[in-house]
């Protein structure tokens, strides 16, 4: 993908380091069409290919004034998604 090298590299470390259960993160910036969506397309590929388990959630725009509003939903979907 152009442009996005810097991102999958991260993708892949942060792969690397959850394998040896050690966590990490990612924030994803872009205009649309900036190839965001692909970046996380790749990474829950990678991971699945693994053997890791792959947990989606999302957010809405009028959330971003609650705090904690995208844990929540992780916890909710960390408790519901089949291992």
């Amino acid at each position: 993908m152009v442009g996005r090298t810097g991102d999958t590299a991260r993708v892949r470390e942060l792969l690397t380091a959850a394998a040896r259960r050690h966590g990490g993160g990612i924030h994803v910036v872009a205009a649309p069409g900036g190839g965001r969506t692909r970046v996380l397309e790749q990474a829950v590929e990678a991971a699945i290919a693994e053997g890791m388990r792959v947990v989606r959630v999302g957010s809405v725009h009028s959330e971003r004034q609650i705090a904690w509003a995208g844990v929540s939903q992780l916890v909710v979907a960390l408790r519901t998604t089949p291992r």
